[in-house]
């Protein structure tokens, strides 16, 4: 099966500290990785919309006050996990981008992709985040 050498790979290029350096577009995947997803017929789906997994706790002490957007190419296994996030467009903050990666990893199971016969599959998604709504749109809090 592809997933168990898709982990391999994921987990050469990502570590808890940084996220990969180079972006893998689905032309430059292994064949039989862009065959496994060709076949989903269904994206996956998220629980709940991506930015709202975010909270200005989760800002990283490393990004030294940068909000930038961070735009992301997730692939999603069969059981829902993410086994791999790559960063298609940076918020210019390293520490913010891994940050992005490594809470959506934590926080995010996703209704796997199907394929023609409703078989759950591996699947890609795109999200983005956007760092500035993140402080902008926490609730008030209420002091009795």
């Amino acid at each position: 099966m592809i997933l168990p050498i898709f982990l391999l790979l994921a987990v050469q290029t990502s570590t808890v500290n940084s996220v990969p350096r180079v972006v893998v577009g689905r032309s430059q995947m292994p064949p039989s990785i862009v065959n496994e997803l060709r076949r989903a017929v269904r994206p996956p789906r998220g629980q709940v919309p991506v930015q709202r997994l975010f909270s200005p706790g989760d800002y990283p002490t490393g990004a030294d006050g940068q909000r930038g957007t961070v735009e992301l190419r997730l692939i999603i296994a069969p059981q829902g996990g993410v086994v791999f996030c790559s960063v298609t467009r940076s918020s210019g903050s390293a520490a913010l981008d891994s940050a992005t990666c490594n809470t959506i990893r934590r926080r995010e199971h996703y209704t796997p992709a199907l394929d023609k016969d409703g078989k759950p599959t591996l699947g890609m998604v795109e999200e983005t985040v956007d760092w500035e709504s993140v402080f902008r749109n926490v609730p008030a809090v209420r002091r009795n």
